[in-house]
């Protein structure tokens, strides 16, 4: 199953303050893009903060996995909502409603 998950970055972390913690988070986040855990992650152009899609078979897991990040453990990152999701089907319906005319 694929989940979104959403973030947000805190003003307190300062990237050139914090070389060695941004560097364990760009590892750590590296090894779950290996792993296929993390399929893809984004800027937010709202916020400072990331929107990931996440492969994984539970929740429990993502969530897991979202709770060792570096920045996260250490309080700069909170993820607010993380969400199932699963390909768009309903064209099926478009496609009904102009069959059956």
């Amino acid at each position: 199953m694929q989940y979104f998950a959403i973030g947000e970055l805190s003003d307190r972390i300062k990237y050139e303050e914090n070389p060695s913690l941004v560097h364990e988070e760009a590892r750590y986040v590296w090894g779950l893009h290996k792993s296929g855990f993390l399929r893809s992650v984004h800027h937010r152009l709202d916020v400072r903060g990331v929107v990931l899609l996440l492969e994984a078979d539970s929740l429990d897991y993502v969530e897991k996995m979202l709770a060792g990040l570096p920045l996260a453990r250490e309080g700069y990152l909170s993820i607010t909502d993380i969400m199932p999701v699963a390909p768009y089907t309903s064209y099926e319906r478009i496609f009904r409603a102009e069959d059956e005319d």
